[in-house]
């Protein structure tokens, strides 16, 4: 009876043993409602058997990440094994929270209280201890409806990030246009260095008074290098969200008696073009094609308005449909419109074709103005006065001189005679002489010609193929890395190395790393490849690996392009690298 009542107590004690201590951390206790919290959980003495229930965190928290990671140490023949549960927790409202106590086993860890406040964050009071952050403006705050504002974000970061996105809310207050490229550049503040990613929208407001620019959002996972963990330090990424900054315009209706027209804009300009001079006459049924060429800054291709084109008396006049484009510049949106008109007149005199005035409105100077195609006359004459002026000018014709001779009765007229054939029959020789070379010359050149092209259509072909087929390749490669799979990422960066040096095939990273002598290409190669055949539990970072590959794979993909097609035309016979 003893025995079996001391082995119940055994296992009694067995499973109350398992478990030893469940202890939880945050790594703050007071943040803002963007902001996010590390929490920790770990399991001592734990046999692995045992999984927590999040559950109830879900009230008033949004899990972000979790991860389990185990870990047995042995010290002076003593065994002890721990299980870490860590997640990244955001809160869902703003006031006293309280993280529950959470329930392994037949032990609860301790309720955790947090104070939660309005604020976005206290990374936006002090950006320079931040790891990322972003600044907003908008330049000017008082323009015109649907005039063009320069809306400007930079987004600062000081660490590595991860899988970030961007989200700004769409509004139909405002047309938003993104003004590429963006800018990147290293800024210090108050002793931080930090990486600058600048970028720039055109704003058009649609309706007067005042509108908002919501604050941007921005997600994703920065690197936190070194962080205390329940075994020694440790490398985990650690997610973020982060806003700017909502911006309140004042817009400004449009300027009085401008009602019937409305075209704010920095500059405007309108210029023509004629299929020929002026100063020559016209013919009675030809046509004369005129192009005008209307072109704004600050202002969408949308915006710019039709041209006014009048009916004339005794001109037919054919337009074409207007062509319109927007050019995306760093400084704002510089528009265009052309449009071609062909005027044919069917009777001869002088027309005036009437001016041509576009209002505007000069938001740099805050005035009305005017741009403007001054009126035009055309002089017209008939078909039959141009046969006739052509016919009237006789051309000037020279009857060939021979020599003279003295009145000498001893000339026999047989010589003059034989003197005037020989004279003729060397002109005739000469000129059906030069003729026949010219025509030779003619043929030679065609035959060349032909032959150029036949050889070079084919080359320029294929040069055009390869040039896609690698921007293709480079383009998946760069999609791969943005998502960070790296297994992706290696078959993608064999791909673009069989499109650069096609024929030639590469089995491995370590061969292909051998084609480059760019050092900072070839460490980020040789790391991909040791990262995918070792037991790495760390994430790959996919950003830093296209920045480092990118340049070493357009310089040679440039180098070959240009050795297989362009020096073999200069160079015929040798091998150039």
């Amino acid at each position: 009876m003893k025995s079996l009542l001391f082995l119940c107590a055994l296992l009694m004690s067995t499973v109350s043993l398992a478990l030893s201590s469940l202890t939880a951390s945050v790594d703050k206790t007071t943040l803002g409602l963007n902001e996010s919290l590390h929490y920790t959980l770990v399991a001592a003495d734990d046999n692995g058997q045992l999984v927590p229930n999040f559950d109830a965190l879900k009230q008033d928290f949004n899990i972000l990440s979790r991860s389990e990671s185990s870990q047995l140490s042995i010290i002076n023949n003593k065994s002890s094994q721990y299980t870490q549960w860590s997640l990244e927790l955001m809160p869902t409202h703003t006031g006293t929270l309280t993280i529950p106590a959470i329930t392994l086993g037949q032990i609860n860890s301790q309720p955790i209280t947090l104070q939660v406040t309005a604020q976005a964050s206290t990374q936006s009071t002090l950006p320079q201890k931040s790891p990322v952050f972003i600044e907003s403006s908008v330049n000017p705050k008082d323009g015109y409806v649907q005039g063009q504002l320069i809306y400007n974000m930079r987004i600062y970061y000081n660490r590595s990030i991860r899988n970030p996105a961007l989200n700004m809310e769409p509004n139909d207050q405002y047309i938003m246009k993104h003004l590429e490229p963006d800018a990147q550049y290293d800024r210090v503040i108050n002793g931080v260095p930090y990486q600058v990613l600048e970028q720039r929208y055109a704003i058009f407001p649609q309706k007067s008074g005042s509108i908002t620019i919501p604050a941007p959002t921005m997600r994703g996972y920065t690197q936190q290098v070194n962080t205390q963990s329940a075994w020694g330090l440790d490398t985990t990424w650690q997610p973020f969200r982060v806003s700017g900054q909502a911006i309140t315009l004042n817009i400004k209706a449009p300027a009085q008696n401008n009602q019937r027209w409305w075209l704010p804009a920095s500059e405007l300009r309108v210029t023509q073009q004629w299929s020929q001079p002026l100063n020559t006459p016209i013919t009675t049924g030809s046509a004369i094609t005129r192009t005008i060429t209307l072109e704004a800054t600050g202002l969408l291709d949308t915006q710019l308005p039709e041209l006014p084109v009048q009916n004339q008396e005794h001109l037919q006049i054919y337009p074409d449909k207007a062509i319109t484009s927007n050019h995306f510049t760093p400084l704002g949106v510089v528009s265009k419109k052309i449009i071609k008109i062909a005027y044919i007149p069917n009777a001869a005199g002088s027309i005036t074709l009437p001016a041509i005035q576009i209002p505007w409105w000069n938001t740099k100077t805050n005035q009305a103005e005017i741009a403007m195609l001054p009126s035009q006359a055309l002089n017209i004459i008939s078909t039959s006065n141009r046969q006739n002026n052509s016919t009237s000018i006789q051309p000037l014709r020279v009857e060939p001189t021979l020599d003279q001779t003295d009145n000498n009765e001893n000339t026999a007229p047989a010589t003059s005679a034989n003197k005037k054939f020989k004279i003729t029959a060397w002109f005739w020789i000469a000129n059906i002489s030069l003729v026949l070379w010219l025509i030779t010359l003619l043929l030679l050149l065609r035959s060349k010609r032909a032959r150029r092209k036949a050889l070079s259509q084919p080359l320029n072909h294929a040069a055009t193929h390869q040039v896609e087929s690698i921007r293709k390749a480079r383009s998946h490669l760069k999609k791969m890395c943005l998502e960070n799979n790296a297994k992706a990422a290696k078959t993608a960066l064999l791909n673009v190395a069989h499109a650069i040096w096609d024929p030639q095939h590469f089995l491995t990273l370590k061969e292909l790393a051998t084609q480059f002598t760019d050092e900072k290409a070839i460490e980020h190669i040789n790391a991909l490849d040791k990262h995918l055949y070792t037991d790495s539990h760390d994430p790959w970072d996919g950003l830093s690996f296209w920045d480092g590959v990118k340049q070493a794979l357009s310089k040679k993909a440039s180098s070959q392009i240009e050795k297989k097609y362009v020096l073999p035309n200069l160079y015929l016979g040798d091998d150039h690298d």
